[in-house]
């Protein structure tokens, strides 16, 4: 499964750059999207973290156009995976990614239009492993991605009549509908090898004078290793243009 999703990661994004040198530029400014996606992940210690090997995402992104055919502008993915690799143990990771992104895109009609989106970005990677006490780590890595995609839109002349909208107004390209894309995404290694106990407030209010100052608990700090979470990616979500 991931060998053909790998593939079809590298093909995906070299017909979409085809169908950008074959057609005209579009003339809208902006660009909202909001989706999710599945990620096929390369690094086998990652079974530690799931239990399929797969990561599913959000993401929202809003670009605006800096160039006719060129888009620029922000997105932020988020995921959490949850697994228990032994008895008695469960680890719980947050993942949140930040991304500069750029978008080249052609239309071929009026509803279709293929596209290139590249980012780069950060990642903040929350740890926690539980296993009769907690351990917490986070970590940060180097992100970046490129997809090729297509979204499929109502044609504005069929949502002016829909929504009854002025052609030469200020919402004249608006419209709405989805997108599809596949590629791949690179990110740099991610290391978990100084988990630790949260510090405990010490309740002091029901302490008398009398009372013996109460001996520290030893804590040792636990180790994950490092985790790497690149692989191909599929998404798929909704988009408004104006």
């Amino acid at each position: 499964m991931k060998k053909h999703l790998k593939r079809a990661a590298l093909a995906l994004p070299t017909a979409a750059a085809v169908l950008l040198l074959a057609a005209p530029a579009h003339a809208d400014w902006a660009l909202i999207t909001l989706g999710g996606a599945d990620q096929a992940i390369n690094d086998d210690a990652f079974y530690l973290l799931s239990d399929d090997g797969f990561v599913s995402d959000s993401h929202l992104t809003a670009q605006v156009t800096l160039l006719d055919g060129l888009r620029v502008g922000l997105e932020w993915d988020w995921a959490q995976e949850s697994h228990d690799p032994v008895e008695g143990s469960s680890t719980d990771l947050d993942m949140d990614a930040f991304y500069l992104t750029a978008r080249l895109e052609r239309p071929v009609t009026s509803w279709l239009t293929p596209y290139l989106l590249g980012g780069v970005g950060l990642g903040i990677l929350d740890m926690e492993l539980t296993s009769g006490a907690t351990w917490e780590q986070r970590a940060y890595t180097g992100n970046g991605m490129l997809v090729g995609g297509v979204d499929l839109h109502l044609p504005t002349s069929a949502v002016q009549s829909l929504f009854n909208l002025d052609p030469q107004g200020a919402a004249k390209d608006f419209t709405v509908g989805f997108y599809l894309e596949l590629g791949y995404r690179l990110t740099s290694d991610a290391t978990f090898d100084d988990l630790t106990t949260p510090e405990i407030e010490e309740d002091t209010a029901s302490r008398t004078p009398s009372d013996p100052t109460p001996e520290p608990i030893p804590v040792e700090n636990a180790s994950l290793g490092v985790v790497n979470h690149s692989g191909p990616i599929l998404r798929a979500g909704l988009l408004v243009r104006f």
